[in-house]
């Protein structure tokens, strides 16, 4: 028997030899073609999926602790986002204090009314138009009547005595007196009209384009309106005067004086005093430093308040919350949420 291989067993080895080569030929393409698309792959989804962000995400804070200069406007560009909390408040507005920049928002260029917010405004121009700090006033009390007629709060100053401008500053703001108010302004300016154009003025200077003022109490009246972002951002100017931030952070105040009509008056915050009433809803962290709030049927609850979480400082606004003064207070509640939820 011959054992040489035939020609067909040699036609067969060569061709199995091709078919094995054309078999690894093809795996390699096939690993070729599969690494290449998972490179593409990958590449799209760093591209793409990469750069989106929900509508709730915050950018870093900028690590600068250096308080903008007195004269900037809070900074909506860059860090806020929609408020997505069940709130009660038609608009609110969270502002990091300490660096400048909007955390959150709803609503905050929507014109409202802001009730006693307002006297911020007058304590802020009153500040910076008195010639002497240390000046002490005289109370005509011809204003006085017609608050008694409007229902306005007051915080109690007598006819006739005489107490120094401070003293009018804190029954302004901490006990939300319309009788204080009309007094500064009546002092400034000489009339309630002349020193609301200070106010205007003012709130043109720092930018207010949703404000209008037509009074220096915040009674009602239809062309008397601001936004939930003007009010954060009077205050970041105003907190920046040290008179401002001592008033506007103290929770009560003696007012004393020997004249013709002696007057003690304690005056507190009406601030600390809902705060201090709240039984839910409190701060999970931080402390609130102060605040004024507002209310009128028109407008709602309003608050505006300093609160600190760790070492930066928050500016809330809330504006028209359901509610009135003997319900709870919805504009508080709001404002603790926001701080509980988004300040870090």
């Amino acid at each position: 028997m011959n054992d040489e291989p035939s020609f067909l067993d040699e036609a067969y080895e060569k061709s199995m030899q091709a078919y094995q080569r054309g078999i690894s030929l093809k795996k390699i393409w096939i690993t070729c073609f599969l690494v290449m698309m998972a490179i593409v792959l990958v590449t799209l989804f760093v591209f793409f999926g990469g750069t989106q962000t929900t509508k709730t995400s915050i950018d870093p804070l900028p690590n600068d602790p250096t308080p903008p200069p007195v004269s900037a406007r809070v900074d909506m560009e860059k860090y806020s986002f929609e408020i997505e909390e069940d709130i009660h408040s038609r608009a609110a507005i969270l502002v990091n204090y300490t660096t400048g920049h909007v955390v959150c928002e709803r609503n905050s260029s929507a014109e409202l009314f802001p009730a006693s917010l307002t006297k911020m405004m007058t304590v802020l121009v009153a500040i910076e138009n008195i010639k002497d700090i240390n000046a002490q006033i005289f109370i005509t009390g011809n204003s006085f009547g017609r608050l008694a007629e409007e229902n306005a709060s007051v915080a109690g100053l007598t006819a006739g005595s005489t107490v120094s401008f401070m003293d009018l500053c804190y029954a302004t703001i901490l006990a939300s007196g319309a009788d204080a108010a009309l007094t500064l302004a009546e002092y400034i300016s000489g009339s309630e009209e002349a020193f609301v154009t200070l106010m205007n003025g003012k709130a043109k200077e720092l930018g207010m384009d949703g404000t209008n003022y037509c009074n220096v109490t915040g009674l009602h009246d239809d062309n008397h309106y601001t936004t939930a972002y003007d009010m954060a951002m009077l205050l970041q100017y105003a907190l920046k005067n040290e008179n401002f931030y001592r008033v506007f952070t103290s929770d009560e105040y003696q007012i004393t004086s020997d004249g013709a009509v002696a007057v003690n008056l304690t005056v507190q915050s009406t601030v600390f005093e809902k705060a201090r009433h709240m039984v839910v809803n409190k701060l999970n962290t931080g402390t609130l430093l102060g605040g004024k709030s507002g209310y009128t049927t028109e407008a709602g609850l309003c608050l505006a308040s300093l609160c600190k979480v760790g070492d930066q400082e928050y500016i809330t606004v809330t504006l028209s919350a359901d509610g009135t003064l003997y319900t709870p207070q919805y504009s508080m509640i709001d404002t603790y949420r926001l701080i509980n939820e988004y300040a870090y």
